[in-house]
C-alpha cells in the first residue's frame, strides 16, 4: 500500500511538471513566432490622435446609452469585416499629373513639411527643402520649373531666403495617405466639438451649427455646387481673419489651434468594400 502511494505521488508530481513544461514550451513557441513575424504586419501603432478619436467615439455612443458590451462586439465585428487590402496601398497614388498642386497638398498635410499644423517655411535646397518636397513626388521633373510655376500663380512667396505657401484652400487629391491624414484631423476636431458641447461646460463651447433638408435628386448637383461656392467664400473670409492675427509675440502656450469647416453630407448609401480598386483616380476636389 505504501509503495502504491509513493508511485501515485511520483506520478502526480511528474504530471504537474509535464503541464508546467508544456506551458513554458507553448510560451516559447509564441515568442519565436512573434520574432519570425515581419515587423509592421499588425499595422501602424496607435498614436495619441487615434486614441483620442476612439475615446471620443466611445463617449458619444455611451451618452446615447448604447450597450457597452454590444458596442465592443460590433466594433470587433466591423474590424473583422474590413478587407485586408484596406490601408495596404496607403503609400500613395503614383505620380500625379498636377505636380504643383501635389506640392501644396503635401506641404500642408505631411508632418515633415508642416509645423504645428501650418506649412513649414522651406529653403530651396537641402535635406528638408522645397526641392526635397518636389522630388518626393517625382524625380523626373525640374524643381526650378515647379518652383517658378508656384510663384507665377502666387501660390508660393519668397521672403528672407525661405519659401512659404500662400494658397490656403487645399486641393485634396485622392492619395490615400494624404486623404487619411486629413480625414483623421477633421474627425478629431468634430468629435471634440460634440463632446465639449455635450459636457455643457461654457469654457469648452464650440460652434455646432447644422441644418437639414431635402433636395430633389435632379437638383442635387447644382444645389451642392452653388452652396459650395458660398462655403468657400465664407472659409476664405475666416482664413483672412486667421492671417490677420498678430502672433509674432504671442507665446505658444497662449496660442489655440482652430478648425472651421463646412460639411456637405447626404443619405446616399456607401457601396460595400468588396474588391480592391486597381488605381485611385487622379481627379481632385476643392
Amino acid at each position: 500500500m505504501f509503495r502504491r502511494a509513493e508511485i501515485d505521488g511520483a506520478a502526480g508530481r511528474w504530471s504537474r511538471k509535464a503541464k508546467v513544461m508544456a506551458k513554458l514550451n507553448s510560451k516559447a513557441r509564441v515568442r519565436k513566432a512573434d520574432a519570425r513575424r515581419p515587423s509592421g504586419s499588425s499595422g501602424t501603432a496607435l498614436d495619441a490622435r487615434a486614441r483620442e478619436i476612439l475615446q471620443l467615439t466611445a463617449l458619444l455612443l455611451a451618452r446615447c446609452n448604447y450597450s457597452r458590451t454590444q458596442m465592443q462586439h460590433d466594433f470587433e465585428r466591423a474590424l473583422a469585416s474590413i478587407p485586408e487590402w484596406v490601408g495596404v496601398g496607403a503609400a500613395g497614388a503614383g505620380i500625379p499629373n498636377d505636380i504643383p498642386g501635389e506640392v501644396l497638398t503635401r506641404w500642408h498635410l505631411l508632418a515633415r513639411y508642416s509645423l504645428q499644423g501650418q506649412p513649414r517655411p522651406l529653403p530651396f535646397e537641402g535635406r528638408l527643402s522645397l526641392t526635397s518636397l518636389i522630388r518626393s513626388i517625382s524625380r523626373r521633373v525640374d524643381p526650378r520649373q515647379i518652383r517658378d510655376q508656384l510663384i507665377q500663380t502666387q501660390s508660393v512667396s519668397f521672403k528672407k531666403g525661405l519659401y512659404r505657401p500662400e494658397e490656403r484652400a487645399l486641393r485634396l487629391r485622392r492619395d490615400p495617405r494624404l486623404l487619411s491624414r486629413h480625414h483623421v484631423r477633421i474627425v478629431r476636431y468634430l468629435l471634440r466639438t460634440v463632446e465639449g458641447n455635450a459636457r455643457r461646460d461654457e469654457s469648452l463651447r464650440r460652434f455646432e451649427f447644422i441644418t437639414t433638408g431635402i433636395v430633389p435628386r435632379e437638383l442635387f448637383s447644382d444645389f451642392a455646387t452653388a452652396q459650395g461656392k458660398l462655403a468657400l467664400s465664407f472659409l476664405t473670409e475666416v482664413d483672412r481673419e486667421f492671417l490677420s492675427q498678430p502672433l509674432a509675440r504671442v507665446p505658444k502656450s497662449d496660442q489655440i489651434q482652430m478648425a472651421v469647416g463646412v460639411i456637405f453630407s447626404d443619405d446616399r448609401p456607401l457601396p460595400p468594400l468588396t474588391t480592391c480598386p486597381d488605381k485611385p483616380r487622379e481627379d481632385a476636389g476643392r
